[in-house]
């Protein structure tokens, strides 16, 4: 992914950490901690492939209660296991975003 430099280094300026890809190809992971409060921000090419599926699956998750509630518990699973890193909660749930891109003929 092509960002711009000035981008990249405005947001660390602002306190960001920029973590690259971070497991996920066409997305800029950054994270801002304080004492009070948490960022995480997520940076994808405008219309880009993260970009659809992203939309798709919100899409997908509000139209299908039952998929959302199934989604929720995955990730409050991997909460629960300890998978607090980034990758290692992506990871936990990978598989079941690339099934519900299957289930909706995306992939």
């Amino acid at each position: 992914m092509d960002l711009d430099k000035t981008i990249i280094k405005d947001l660390i300026q602002a306190g960001y950490e920029g973590f690259g890809e971070a497991g996920v190809p066409g997305r800029l992971y950054f994270r801002k901690r304080k004492e009070v409060q948490a960022f995480n921000l997520a940076i994808v090419e405008w219309n880009g492939e993260q970009w659809n599926n992203n939309i798709l699956i919100r899409q997908f998750l509000r139209q299908n209660p039952e998929n959302a509630r199934e989604y929720s518990e995955r990730k409050f699973e991997a909460v629960s296991k300890g998978l607090t890193t980034l990758l290692s909660y992506s990871d936990e749930k990978a598989e079941y975003v690339y099934n519900l891109l299957q289930m909706e003929n995306i992939l």
